[in-house]
Parts: structure tokens; C-alpha cells; sequence
């Protein structure tokens, strides 16, 4: 199981993010997990999964529909 969640930086905020936890989903079939969950709120992924520097997280950007 791997956490998922939504991050949303705000600009011009004292606020730096705002984070929503999409909970837990199956490692072997995250990607369309993923992808599921995400069509619920209308976003889909733009872009190729990246590995973060940490090497702890992988994201990838996502956009409306």
C-alpha cells in the first residue's frame, strides 16, 4: 500500500500549500488507482511520473479537464 495524495502550491500566500489526502491505494495497481480517483475531481496527469530528490516520493503534475 502507498499513500496518495494531492499537493497544490499557492503563490502570494502565507499559505505554502494546501495538501488532500487521497488515502491508501495497492502499489500494483496504483497508476489506475490514481487515475480514478483523480477523473472524480476532474484532473488528469500531465507528464511522465518523476522521482522527487529525496528519492522517497515520485509525482507527477496533474491539470483540469
Amino acid at each position: 500500500m502507498v499513500s496518495v495524495y494531492l499537493v497544490e502550491r499557492c503563490y502570494g500566500s502565507s499559505v505554502v500549500a494546501r495538501i488532500e489526502p487521497l488515502g491508501l491505494v495497492h502499489a500494483k495497481i496504483g497508476e489506475h488507482e490514481i487515475a480514478l480517483r483523480a477523473l472524480r475531481r476532474n484532473l488528469v496527469s500531465v507528464g511522465p511520473w518523476r522521482v522527487t530528490r529525496s528519492a522517497r516520493h515520485a509525482r507527477v503534475a496533474v491539470r483540469a479537464l
